[in-house]
């Protein structure tokens, strides 16, 4: 079963949890900063959401490298993409109940 709080359906709730998961990257500090992001993450993780996933992706991605630009080079942008290829791959390997969910997913 697919977490959705008090939303109508889980894809709703990931684009809720998105925003806070930004909010809390841009606005919070600390340990609370952290608690949320962790939390976001897990939720969007939870709900299946294929699109969050991505736009998850993408939003991290975003803020690390606008987080780093002044301090970034070339490497630590391969760096940053194989580590991120690898994670990908070892969740897919530990949860492989995930990627049945995404092969076998009705349209």
């Amino acid at each position: 079963m697919r977490p959705y709080g008090t939303f109508s359906h889980p894809n709703s709730l990931s684009g809720f949890i998105l925003l806070v998961f930004v909010f809390a990257w841009v606005f919070l500090s600390g340990r609370i900063k952290w608690l949320t992001l962790i939390a976001s993450f897990l939720v969007i993780l939870f709900s299946f959401s294929q699109s969050a996933w991505l736009a998850l992706f993408l939003i991290v991605v975003y803020l690390l490298f606008n987080h780093l630009r002044p301090k970034l080079h070339v490497p630590v942008i391969v760096v940053t993409m194989v580590t991120s290829i690898t994670l990908i791959i070892l969740i897919s390997l530990i949860f492989p109940q995930i990627i049945n969910y995404l092969i076998n997913s009705p349209s």
